[in-house]
């Protein structure tokens, strides 16, 4: 089909479940395409926007397409989930946003080029691209939705941008294969669930500044053997590090004030529970609560902390060993 540049918007809808439509020419002046435009055209293999778009959407399930060609002066991409065949894209300079599920269940892509100019990535932007294997953001980003890149099973490696204040629940939930992170220096909160089930994870570095961790933030972490909580972290979360099977070591640095909790009255994973391996916890004087379940079947564990404080108090209530330091 040809679309000349006397029509304006292309309609949500307007050719969904054309399956035998192969190619599709939108000439220029075309302005808008609205959300499931050309939802399951699963024989369309290339697509070449016009540079008169402003507003996209609307190729979702197009299970064959290969080789998308966007327009040049759009600020907002979205509209290609479930594009199963698009290996790569390249997002054209002047792009701000990439939207809500806007390559969510692309599997086989691999490369995507995401310039200096993008400042927001919406909720599961990326959430099954489960061949994508490596993702380096823009410095200027500062928005990251939820579940951006969950289920990116083949992620190993990611740079999160400098100015990222807040790391969104689940957000590189069940990367299997992520094996390091670096916390930005801006970063206050990590929300829950945001690195729950990354398995490879091995290395996880702090930020003096953060302030929270969410519930099972890295649970089933369990590559992690040694992690250090900086104090300026005023309140771990139920759950935070539950399963984290390998890990030995924790210290958690003096200011932290509360280990896991129960305020809804339903029952919560332990801020540490079965973490089989660890021998060793260092709670400082300023935590004033832990959670009754913090340490439930880690049989090899032992408080170290300071005499006749809090920490002192709970070790004796629960039989955990305790070393005076």
């Amino acid at each position: 089909i040809k679309i000349p540049s006397s029509v304006k918007e292309i309609r949500r809808e307007a050719f969904e479940d054309c399956q035998v439509l192969k190619d599709v020419d939108i000439e220029y002046g075309v302005e808008k395409i609205e959300s499931a435009a050309f939802s399951f055209c699963t024989s369309l293999e290339e697509i070449e926007l016009p540079g008169s778009i402003v507003e996209l959407g609307g190729f979702v399930h197009c299970s064959n397409l290969k080789k998308v060609k966007l327009p040049a002066h759009i600020k907002e991409i979205s509209g290609f989930a479930y594009c199963t065949s698009l290996e790569n894209i390249d997002i054209p300079y002047g792009v701000e946003s990439i939207g809500n599920y806007a390559f969510g269940g692309c599997t086989a892509l691999r490369e995507i080029n995401i310039p200096d100019t993008v400042k927001s990535i919406g909720n599961y932007a990326f959430n099954g691209c489960t061949s994508l294997e490596y993702i380096e953001m823009s410095d200027w980003v500062t928005s990251i939705g939820e579940g951006a890149f969950e289920y990116c099973t083949n992620l190993e490696f990611v740079k999160l941008p400098p100015n990222i204040e807040v790391i969104s629940s689940v957000m590189f939930q069940n990367c299997y294969s992520l094996k390091e992170i670096q916390i930005p220096f801006t970063t206050r909160e990590i929300k829950d669930g945001a690195f729950n089930g990354c398995s490879s994870l091995k290395k996880v570095i702090f930020s003096n500044n953060l302030e929270k961790i969410g519930m099972k933030a890295f649970g089933g972490c369990n590559q992690i053997e040694k992690i250090i909580i900086p104090g300026n972290v005023k309140k771990i979360e139920a759950g935070a590090f539950n399963l984290c099977w390998r890990i030995k070591e924790i210290i958690i640095e003096d200011g932290v004030e509360i280990i896991g909790n129960i305020e809804s009255g339903l029952y919560l994973f332990g801020t540490f529970e079965s973490c089989y391996s660890l021998e060793k916890i260092v709670i400082p004087q300023s935590v004033k609560s832990i959670d009754e379940d913090a340490f439930y079947g880690d049989d090899k564990v032992i408080i170290y902390g300071v005499k006749d404080s809090y920490a002192h108090e709970y070790a004796v209530k629960k039989g955990i060993p305790f070393v005076e330091i």
